[in-house]
């Protein structure tokens, strides 16, 4: 929601579409190097033993998609990962950029696609922006009820 609605700032919110909100973003690599298939190092599954810290390495070793580093975060030594996406708000954009003809979720007979999903999210944000007007930084609670009360 933050991410969207920070998005909508500084854009007319019944304009949005997917390259409007990446304009921003046109000169970061959007897919971490980890997503390029010439570069990922698939683990070699046959090799675990079966313990904790077997599977751990083999998934966290160099060049894996869950590579850990040590650095700073916030005054504080941590291990995070090495090919993290800058935020999930560009990972989201990029999924559904990249998927937008794939089927997102399966509900019933419904099958919305990554597409439907973002478009419907665009329009869910504009009207917490234009109707409730929730800006970026403010606080909302959602309460999600079944569809049979509505």
């Amino acid at each position: 929601m933050t991410c969207l609605l920070s998005a909508m700032a500084s854009h007319d919110t019944h304009k949005l579409t997917l390259p409007s909100l990446l304009a921003p973003f046109h000169h970061v690599d959007l897919v971490p190097q980890a997503f390029s298939s010439s570069r990922f190092v698939f683990p070699n599954f046959a090799s675990l033993s079966g313990s904790h810290k077997a599977v751990e390495a083999l998934l966290t070793a160099p060049g894996s998609l869950h590579e850990l580093q040590t650095t700073l975060v916030d005054g504080q030594v941590q291990r995070v990962y090495k090919k993290l996406w800058p935020s999930l708000r560009i990972f989201w954009m990029w999924a559904a950029n990249e998927h937008k003809d794939a089927v997102y979720a399966v509900f019933e007979n419904q099958r919305p696609t990554f597409g439907q999903v973002f478009d419907r999210s665009l329009r869910a944000a504009a009207v917490f922006y234009d109707v409730y007007g929730i800006r970026k930084g403010a606080r909302a609670d959602l309460a999600l009820l079944p569809a049979q009360l509505l």
